[in-house]
């Protein structure tokens, strides 16, 4: 039986560097994970434990993004790493938010969660990939 997924990865969103578009494509994964368990009958845990791992996935992601920025001498870092600290109080934000009303909360932040990376990758983090390539 084919999987339902809610975030497809796609060619266009490569960044041209080998690690961080595995990290994107791997968060397309818990992403398509969480929209799984939230359709489903799982428990309320398997959803918080996969909304967690989805943080700190992210957390590690921007890390190694940021260094990776800065190694390449990315004019907009400074930007970058905003958008990043903007989008880890989001959804802790939200997080917080779907304990008290599950239902409405979970469609709220999945939306989010896939808008945001498809923008981020986009419009954001394309921006850093001529200057990776400069630097190899």
């Amino acid at each position: 039986m084919a999987r339902n997924l809610y975030i497809i990865w796609k060619d266009e969103y490569s960044v041209s560097h080998d690690e961080l578009d595995r990290h994107h494509q791997y968060l397309f994964t818990v992403i398509n994970e969480l929209y799984e368990a939230m359709g489903s009958s799982s428990p309320s845990a398997k959803i918080t434990l996969l909304l967690k791992n989805a943080l700190e996935y992210a957390q590690m992601h921007f890390e190694a993004e940021e260094k990776v920025m800065s190694l390449a001498q990315y004019p907009h870092l400074v930007e970058q790493e905003n958008a990043h600290r903007t989008y880890a109080r989001r959804v802790e934000e939200l997080m917080s938010q779907s304990r008290v009303t599950p239902s409405v909360l979970s469609e709220d932040l999945l939306l989010f969660l896939k808008e945001w990376w498809l923008n981020h990758i986009l419009k954001v983090d394309k921006a850093y990939a001529p200057y990776l390539k400069k630097q190899s």
